[in-house]
């Protein structure tokens, strides 16, 4: 792994850098997609609901990099990777706080494109993350359908704190509660 004179992650010719405007539509696309998959809880399965959740936190994000009056307010990050200017996964980050104090990133949503699976591109965004983790460490959330995320997961060192688990909300719904991985420095 480099960093090039810009300062970005380069990996074989795969760049990670701060998202632009024209890439939130690849990573709602990606979430909408997941959802449909079952990665993602079912309620992102529509483009307009996850257009205005989590488009939104990326325009946050892109915004406070732009303006230095944001910069210290945003606590949210998103990253893009790329190789050849083409946008092969992304991932959105916050910052939070742990049960005990301690600040945390919380790894929202990572989203690989389906033809740049399995090549090391989820890894690369992990490993960003991690390097950038603050004592606390980095948290993420999983559904039990996300078996490749969980994999990922697992090799990079995180531990499964709490399992996914469904509860029962009233006679007629039930709620799934995905697992939750914590990686400490």
């Amino acid at each position: 792994m480099l960093l090039n004179n810009a300062g970005l992650v380069v990996d074989d010719r795969v760049v990670l850098a701060p998202g632009e405007p024209w890439d939130i539509f690849f990573f709602v696309g990606e979430i909408v997609e997941g959802a449909r998959q079952g990665h993602f809880a079912g309620a992102y399965a529509s483009m307009p609901y996850v257009m205005r959740k989590h488009g939104l936190d990326c325009a946050r994000a892109i915004l406070a990099r732009r303006l230095p009056w944001r910069r210290g307010k945003a606590g949210i990050r998103f990253v893009v990777a790329r190789k050849a200017g083409q946008v092969l996964g992304a991932m959105l980050l916050k910052d939070v706080s742990l049960d005990d104090g301690a600040p945390a990133v919380l790894l929202e949503y990572l989203v690989v494109a389906e033809s740049a699976r399995r090549a090391g591109i989820g890894r690369l965004l992990v490993d960003y993350a991690l390097r950038r983790a603050p004592a606390g460490g980095v948290e993420c959330f999983c559904t039990d359908f996300s078996r490749g995320m969980q994999r990922l997961l697992k090799r990079q060192g995180f531990v499964r704190t709490h399992r996914a688990k469904e509860i029962q909300v009233n006679q007629d719904s039930r709620v799934a509660l995905p697992a939750r991985f914590l990686w400490k420095p």
